[in-house]
């Protein structure tokens, strides 16, 4: 049992495809609203059959509210952590790098793949922490704050989209997407890091500019 909660658990078992041998379970709150129980919780696996000797991997999603469930860090793989929505199929993923108190170094909080069908997003990196931008609060003490995370990489990569397209409306999804991954930027960061999670390297928007007038 759960509590006053609920739990889901679905699968697609001996299958091939994206789907393939996926287990997914569901902690839910009452009405689906708020924090589940607080306490230990204990997910166990039982093998009845296993006859491919194949290893079992687990990810854990986002959780409500930005709070989510962690591994400890003897279970945990930094080269496993990319979520959806970056693992659906055609999208752009982005990871981001530190801009403050250092330019360039790969951001510990962004995700990076591969992921479970062995894909290896992210596309490129972008700045994402630490970011100045508007503070979306009535209350702040200043009209500016720093944040992080990769929503605001992926605001840069978005606003380079939309430069792209003003100069060039005729661009395909696909033109796009070259036109960033041949124009992204690597330094001895990038070369460095994880490849799984710079992807072709760092966004460079005026390199993709000049892509985006040759299509």
């Amino acid at each position: 049992g759960v509590g006053n909660g609920t739990y889901e658990i679905d699968g697609t078992p001996n299958v091939r495809g994206p789907r393939a041998n996926r287990i997914q379970v569901k902690l839910l709150s009452p009405a689906r609203l708020g924090d589940v129980s607080t306490g230990s919780w204990v997910l166990r696996l039982h093998g009845r059959s296993m006859t491919s000797g194949a290893p079992v991997d687990v990810w854990l999603d986002r959780g409500a509210r930005m709070v989510s469930p962690r591994f400890e860090p003897a279970d945990a793989d930094a080269d496993c952590t990319i979520t959806s929505p970056a693992t659906a199929d055609g999208v752009i993923a982005v990871s981001s790098y530190t801009v403050r108190p250092t330019i360039g170094p790969f951001a510990g909080s962004s995700g990076r793949g591969p992921d479970r069908i062995g894909v290896a997003p992210p596309l490129l990196a972008a700045p994402g922490q630490t970011i100045i931008s508007s503070a979306a609060s009535n209350v702040a003490a200043t009209p500016y704050a720093p944040s992080q995370g990769t929503s605001l990489a992926a605001a840069h990569v978005t606003g380079a989209i939309a430069l792209m397209l003003e100069a060039k409306p005729s661009m395909t999804r696909d033109e796009v997407r070259d036109c960033l991954t041949a124009s992204a930027r690597t330094d001895p960061d990038t070369a460095a890091g994880p490849a799984s999670g710079w992807g072709a390297g760092k966004l460079d928007i005026d390199a993709a500019l000049v892509c985006a007038a040759t299509k």
